[in-house]
């Protein structure tokens, strides 16, 4: 046996059954700038009366890595006069590590990830164009014109997207697909291009296309997290699949977990989709505790360990809560979500500190997908009296339907309950009132602003406010009181 084949046997063998001196502790092969966050996530202590397989959590913390090489490194790169074939030669290690090294299993995934960006977008384009020929160029192409697609796209369901948003979408298909089937016919082992392949037959409704896809993904990389989690998408009940066909996929993974720990992480799918999805709204998780509690004991997967921590601090277990939010920001440290409900946690706790890093480091992630939650973090700061940080976010949540009319009340009393701020106060209020002239909260707050600059268009808003005003609602009552003080003194200086 060649030593090369030899040293990877001993790596397989003690990764998947601990034996001392274990590979996944060793980050040496790590770029320095990302071996301190991997080495905190290996050193944290699991879930309590936790039933994941061995080595399950600490596969799980390699999958947390960042993009190697970075972005910033791909450009230098590609500024140098050989620096194409050099990045080609980069990627070709890393697709050889990505089948060979247990460690780096997902490492081929990750390397492509940053294409999605507008910033990697640039860099593909420059990328292919300088090395026309290289599959791993037009991997990276086919990936940022997927991105595009659904940039294009939107996020709303069909019925509520137009027609010239699809056809957006489809001219950004017409660069993806041809460039990631070349990319597999290059190399048919990047798999990579085949999850992005069944990513588009959904897209398109192209059965034949999906399948194809991921049969090849399933046939060449079986041991690959990203894969299965993307058989695993396939068979959700909410695309089409069935609770059974999550259950089968399960099964395969079960077998194949012992050859790539990474893949334990996946276990408890069936079990969190069957308790999560009737209750996919997360306002009260209270009835479902103990399901989602077995998911997160079953597996480290760390939505659902998040979703069981927001279970028991629903159900008053704040201490355990805070046990979960912390094992779930151990596998996704930038998850805004994770960090969005863990401030809101330790404001209740009265860590104030704790619950402003976790706000900021939410602050600054990207939002992609319009999937943040501004409101909420927006909550968070008006709770740590952060003004500036609270107006930031109830102007991002303003720019989302549902939460639009909120946010922008939301922000209008900011100007107000702080020191009060004319130069925005007053035309907030005034597009408030704009929008909803028949609410009474929107007439109050602009009756309220123009008589604290002594505006005689007050009286008016004033009127309107009381004609729809609820005499039988305290805060309205409170409300007009406080109206009243300001006519009496108007019709004192009379």
């Amino acid at each position: 046996m060649k030593l090369f084949t030899l040293v990877l046997c001993v790596l397989t063998i003690c990764c998947v059954s601990g034996c001392s001196g274990n590979p996944l502790d060793d980050v040496s092969s790590v770029p320095a700038a990302d071996r301190a966050a991997l080495q905190e996530c290996l050193a944290t202590p699991d879930l309590p009366d936790n039933r994941w397989p061995e080595n399950a959590a600490k596969a799980r913390c390699w999958l947390s890595l960042p993009q190697s090489p970075s972005l910033k490194d791909i450009a230098a790169m590609l500024k140098e006069a050989d620096g194409a074939l050099k990045l080609d030669r980069r990627y070709a290690e890393i697709l050889e590590a990505h089948y060979k090294d247990p460690l780096h299993r997902g490492s081929l995934f990750r390397a492509f990830v940053g294409f999605a960006t507008p910033e990697g977008q640039l860099l593909a384009a420059e990328w292919m164009t300088k090395a026309p020929g290289s599959e791993f160029a037009r991997m990276a192409k086919g990936e940022a014109a997927l991105e595009a697609a659904w940039a294009a796209r939107g996020g709303e369901y069909a019925n509520k997207t137009s027609d010239a948003q699809f056809e957006g979408m489809t001219e950004q298909l017409k660069l993806a697909v041809p460039s990631l089937l070349q990319a597999l016919h290059d190399d048919p082992r990047l798999s990579p291009a085949c999850v992005d392949l069944m990513e588009i037959g959904e897209m398109i409704s192209d059965a034949q296309l999906h399948a194809a896809a991921a049969q090849h993904c399933a046939k060449i990389d079986p041991l690959s997290w990203q894969v299965n989690e993307a058989l695993l998408t396939d068979a959700d009940p909410r695309w089409g699949g069935s609770f059974d066909a999550i259950d089968g996929v399960v099964e395969q993974i079960r077998l194949r977990e012992k050859d790539s720990p990474m893949l334990a992480s996946l276990l408890s799918k069936g079990i969190g989709r069957r308790a999560y999805m009737p209750f996919n709204d997360d306002i009260n998780l209270v009835p479902i505790v103990q399901k989602l509690d077995l998911a997160a004991l079953t597996a480290p997967d760390a939505f659902y360990i998040d979703r069981a921590g927001l279970a028991y601090e629903q159900a008053g277990n704040r201490p355990k809560a805070l046990i979960y939010y912390t094992q779930a920001l151990r596998f996704a440290p930038d998850e805004a979500s994770f960090l969005i409900h863990r401030a809101q946690l330790l404001t209740k706790m009265g860590d104030v500190l704790a619950a402003f890093k976790d706000a900021k480091r939410a602050e600054i992630q990207p939002d992609d997908c319009g999937c943040k939650d501004d409101a909420n973090l927006a909550l968070v700061f008006r709770t740590l009296m952060r003004v500036d940080d609270e107006r930031a976010e109830l102007q991002k949540a303003e720019k989302q339907p549902k939460n639009h009319l909120w946010a922008l009340t939301t922000l209008c009393k900011t100007y107000i309950e702080y020191d009060f701020d004319r130069e925005h106060g007053l035309p907030c209020t005034k597009q408030l009132a704009e929008e909803l002239p028949n609410d009474s909260e929107a007439m109050y707050l602009r009756a309220l602003t123009l008589y604290i600059v002594h505006d005689p268009e007050a009286a008016e808003f004033d009127a309107r406010f009381r004609k729809i005003a609820d005499t039988n609602d305290p805060g309205d009552v409170a409300e007009i009181k406080q109206l009243e003080q300001f006519t009496k003194q108007e019709a004192d200086k009379r």
